[in-house]
């Protein structure tokens, strides 16, 4: 399926973490990193995109994390393919349209929830959901 159809059934906050108390001194020490987990529900033709986000300090001090649900309805999810395995294909397009479209729920929700603390002005910075979703899905670059 070379084209797909896509809408936003779902924007969920579900979890926020700041920890006010580390002392974040340099800013080139700061490193993101996100991580994704995919669910699917075949009999509401919905996908839903788990995306959580974590400012780390050094590599391991968690300062800042949150984790989205973004709920997308595929109406024409009964042609998508199948592997071997009966898992379901996804075209490379659609999972980087939904991670695009997660991200920026995701930044917009982090703005709003880290307002009033001391991090309230590190934003999630732009990133190529092309190049996120090849390492997050294992998708090809083209």
């Amino acid at each position: 399926m070379d084209t797909f159809e896509i809408g936003i059934s779902k924007i969920k906050d579900i979890e926020f973490l700041v920890d006010e108390s580390i002392a974040v001194s340099s800013p080139d020490a700061i490193s993101i990193n996100f991580e994704v987990n995919l669910n699917v529900n075949a009999e509401l033709k919905m996908l839903d995109l788990v995306l959580t986000v974590k400012y780390l300090y050094n590599g391991e001090q968690n300062f800042l994390k949150i984790k989205t649900s973004n709920v997308f309805l595929v109406p024409s999810f009964d042609q998508l393919g199948k592997d071997d395995n009966g898992d379901l294909l996804l075209p490379d397009g659609l999972l980087v349209t939904m991670l695009s479209l997660s991200i920026s729920h995701t930044r917009a929700l982090l703005a709003k929830n880290s307002l009033g603390t001391k991090f309230s002005d590190y934003y999630l910075p732009i990133v190529n959901p092309a190049e996120l979703a090849a390492d997050l899905f294992g998708i090809k670059q083209q």
